[in-house]
């Protein structure tokens, strides 16, 4: 860790990132951040070390906003995210990625979103897009207090959802 470095990026708005999390898709790394105003921002970089190492130095250029959408009234506190789905025709990848959020306002958040890589003939640049709005399901009052972990699986066909939070009294 003596040599670990950071990095000032660049995010969709100036509210505070208070969770994040990070899943491999093929050649790329989706990253999840949750902000203090209930948005849920994506950014994708590539997951070769050779193009982080090559391009360190602006690491900015690798940072690629792939969307934003609202998925709490306030505070996104913590995030699971898992893919379901990748698949390669005609030479481009498309793949489907399942959410599930927690947050400030008692509520959970499972979303699905649908990528696609946008130049297949451009490794260097083969950026995920959204290829739709996310689909969105709100769960309200799915704790008496804020959620603060959030975790889900998939079983034989069956999502599962583990939350956790606090309630006083």
């Amino acid at each position: 860790y003596k040599n670990a470095r950071g990095f000032l990026v660049p995010t969709f708005n100036t509210r505070p990132i208070i969770c994040v999390e990070s899943v491999a898709i093929g050649n790329r790394i989706l990253i999840l951040m949750g902000s203090t105003g209930g948005d849920l921002e994506l950014f994708d970089l590539p997951a070769s070390f050779s193009q982080l190492k090559d391009r360190w130095e602006n690491f900015a250029s690798l940072w690629n906003p792939v969307g934003r959408y609202q998925v709490h009234q306030m505070g996104t506190n913590t995030i699971s995210a898992q893919v379901l789905s990748i698949e390669t025709t005609n030479g481009t990848m498309r793949a489907i990625v399942s959410i599930v959020t927690g947050g400030d306002d008692q509520s959970i958040c499972i979303s699905r979103v649908k990528l696609e890589q946008v130049d297949k003939f451009d490794m260097l640049n083969n950026r995920f897009k959204l290829v739709q709005d996310p689909c969105l399901n709100v769960i309200s009052e799915a704790s008496s207090s804020a959620i603060k972990g959030v975790s889900h699986f998939s079983f034989r066909g069956q999502l599962y959802i583990l939350c956790v939070g606090y309630k006083i009294g």
